[in-house]
């Protein structure tokens, strides 16, 4: 069994990537992490997570990095998200590119590199963010 808290936070988003595919919506699953100080390196609690879930609620900004970040923020019950990491299965449309930057994560992971040079160019604000790493591959935006 592996421990790498990356690969266990990224295993959450894909398992909410599973749901969403399962009920016919786009594959995409985020997890939020709150790191706590007091354990150790890369640990925390979850405080949020979903799937897309545009075609159920007929809703086009139903998607998995919204309503997980207004899960963690009604979790810790402020909207700066400031001591927490974000796992997400694919890259995040524009919508959801801006409200990440917009929250003040501590960091952002990828479940895979973002190798398309057009969607590198859209997410140039991401890199305002530290990227985390899910263990097995770097999940650099550059």
């Amino acid at each position: 069994m592996d421990l790498d808290p990356h690969k266990i936070y990224m295993r959450m988003a894909l398992r909410q990537a599973q749901a969403a595919f399962d009920e016919g919506e786009v594959p995409t699953g985020c997890a939020i992490i709150r790191i706590s100080p007091d354990k150790p390196s890369g640990m925390g609690t979850l405080i949020g997570s979903a799937h897309n879930q545009v075609e159920l609620l007929k809703d086009p900004t139903a998607h998995a990095e919204i309503i997980a970040i207004t899960q963690a923020s009604n979790a810790i019950g402020d909207w700066r998200l400031t001591d927490t990491v974000l796992y997400v299965t694919k890259e995040p449309c524009p919508m959801c590119a801006g409200a990440i930057v917009s929250q003040g994560f501590q960091s952002w992971s990828l479940a895979w590199p973002i190798r398309n040079a057009v969607a590198q160019a859209r997410f140039s604000t991401l890199r305002t963010i530290p990227v985390a790493t899910t263990g097995a591959r770097s999940c650099k935006a550059s």
